[in-house]
């Protein structure tokens, strides 16, 4: 299992968890920020405390953020799909996507990915009735349909989408 966790703090506190319960030979975790462009950018992060949320690469987004960066990390971007074309990382069969607001740019950024048949189950966090939308057409292109969605946490909806 791969984990990908842009914001340093919290990088730091899962591979705490993944030491202190003996998970070093079931997941790697990378602090990287998955994204819809492979690129050096900068993750703006509005709380800088453990556990913080909301943190938005390439820009200063205050409409998902809610409020400004107070520390501002440099930091690689990459799309899943050239994680697998450009780097080999195997092709998922489950993936979880919670990024605060640009989950739309890393579906479109997972074409090729999503597209697999190795891709079982993918979960999304999506806050407007347009991301919803727009994410819910792109992985019925890539063959992948809802299959269950909580209601709002936070604004937002849980998506869970299968293979058709």
């Amino acid at each position: 299992m791969f984990a990908f966790e842009p914001q340093s703090i919290n990088y730091y506190l899962l591979n705490k968890n993944i030491y202190l319960n003996k998970l070093e030979n079931n997941i790697t975790s990378y602090c990287v920020a998955v994204s819809g462009n492979s690129e050096f950018s900068k993750l703006y992060i509005p709380k800088f405390i453990p556990g913080g949320n909301r943190s938005q690469f390439g820009k200063e987004d205050l409409k998902n953020m809610k409020i400004s960066a107070n520390h501002i990390q440099g930091m690689f971007g990459v799309t899943l799909d050239d994680l697998c074309a450009v780097w080999n990382f195997p092709f998922p069969n489950y993936i979880k996507i919670d990024v605060d607001g640009i989950e739309v740019s890393i579906i479109k950024g997972a074409k090729n990915v999503l597209s697999n048949h190795a891709i079982r189950s993918v979960i999304v966090e999506l806050g407007t009735d347009e991301e919803q939308q727009e994410a819910v057409n792109l992985m019925a292109q890539a063959g992948l349909r809802v299959k269950s969605k909580t209601t709002k946490n936070w604004g937002e909806i849980c998506f869970v989408f299968e293979r058709n």
